[in-house]
């Protein structure tokens, strides 16, 4: 069985590659936090890579913690996260989840994803 998954495993990979997404990049790179990946989570919803990866990194480089982001201007975070689809709605968002994690979760991402939801 094993060797029956592999098999199909090595097809499928060279037929259609994996592709490499904005988020993939943000799981890897060494400063990846469980915060920024759920941010980096809402912006890309509806959005290219390309534009969830410069909005991730444009939007951190400002507001790097949940404190930062709960107290930024929706028209500051507007700004930096233009690049995105529905960056009105997202804005509002980001500072919605930055808020209840600091507030409901003591400013800790929690691990249960049902508790999240």
């Amino acid at each position: 069985m094993k060797r029956i998954l592999d098999g199909m495993q090595k097809t499928m990979m060279a037929v259609k590659p994996p592709r490499y997404t904005a988020l993939e990049g943000l799981h890897q790179a060494e400063t990846a936090s469980p915060f920024k990946i759920l941010i980096g989570t809402v912006l890309s919803a509806r959005t290219k890579d390309e534009n969830t990866t410069k909005a991730v990194t444009g939007l951190f480089k400002v507001y790097n913690t949940p404190q930062k982001l709960a107290k930024a201007k929706v028209k500051d975070i507007e700004k930096i996260i233009k690049s995105v689809g529905f960056y009105h709605v997202k804005s509002r968002r980001i500072i919605e989840v930055a808020n209840i994690i600091l507030t409901k979760y003591h400013g800790k991402v929690p691990a249960d994803i049902d508790k999240l939801v």
